[in-house]
C-alpha cells in the first residue's frame, strides 16, 4: 500500500511537471521581429569572434617559434587580433543590450566590425576577403 502511495505520488508530480514545463516552453519561442534580428546578428557577431579566437590561437602557436623580423609581424598582428577580439566582444554585448532605438546603430557597427574581422583573417590566411 505504501509503495503504491508513493509510485502515485511520482506520477502525478512528474505529470504536474511536464505539463507546466510544455506550456512555459510555449511561450517562450514567440519572438518579436526585433529579437529575432538581434539573435542573428549575435550569432553572426559569435562565429566571426570564434574565427578570430582560433586565429589568435594559432598566431601564439607560431610566435613561440619566431625569430627576428618574424616575431616582430607575429607581434603586432597578435595586438591586431586581440584588438579585433576586444571589439567584436563589445559589439555583442552593445547588440544584446540594445533598446529597440539604438540597435539599428548597434547593428551598423556590428556589420563593420564583422566586415573587418573578415579582411583580417583574410589577410592573415594570404586570401582575398570574400566578396571582393
Amino acid at each position: 500500500m505504501r509503495t503504491f502511495a508513493l509510485i502515485a505520488t511520482a506520477l502525478f508530480l512528474s505529470f504536474t511537471s511536464a505539463q507546466a514545463q510544455s506550456g512555459t516552453a510555449a511561450t517562450a519561442t514567440v519572438q518579436t521581429p526585433q529579437q529575432q534580428e538581434v539573435r542573428a546578428l549575435s550569432g553572426q557577431l559569435k562565429e566571426t569572434l570564434g574565427t578570430v579566437q582560433q586565429l589568435s590561437l594559432s598566431n601564439n602557436k607560431q610566435l613561440k617559434t619566431a625569430t627576428g623580423a618574424e616575431l616582430d609581424r607575429l607581434g603586432q598582428l597578435r595586438t591586431e587580433i586581440a584588438g579585433m577580439m576586444t571589439r567584436l566582444e563589445k559589439n555583442l554585448t552593445a547588440v544584446n543590450t540594445a533598446s529597440p532605438d539604438g540597435l539599428a546603430a548597434a547593428r551598423t557597427d556590428a556589420q563593420a566590425s564583422i566586415e573587418l574581422a573578415n579582411a583580417l583573417v583574410a589577410k592573415v590566411k594570404g586570401v582575398a576577403p570574400a566578396g571582393k
